[in-house]
């Protein structure tokens, strides 16, 4: 029997490319706060580009192509569980 193990890193696209009859939206809104938990390619003018040393890397991405996720998240964790500690105490 083969096995599969499928890992979904994730990757958020800022698309500056997004327009609406009022103009484009430059902006990513209510996902801001997700630009430090995640890797994040910018796609502006047909390209896409990256700040991120782990994803600029990667001359194409494809399914083949992992990264480690950010541990940015981390702090927010061991906040969030010293909060409810403390309230549960």
């Amino acid at each position: 029997m083969t096995k599969f193990a499928f890992f979904v890193l994730p990757l958020l696209i800022d698309n500056r490319e997004v327009t609406s009859d009022t103009g484009k939206f430059n902006t990513p809104g209510r996902l801001e706060g997700l630009i430090e938990l995640f890797r994040v390619l910018t796609l502006e003018n047909g390209q896409f580009t990256s700040d991120d040393e782990s994803i600029s890397k990667f001359e194409k991405i494809t399914e083949n192509t992992t990264w480690e996720n950010k541990t940015d998240w981390k702090k927010y964790a061991d906040m969030l569980e010293k909060t409810v500690t403390e309230f549960m105490k």
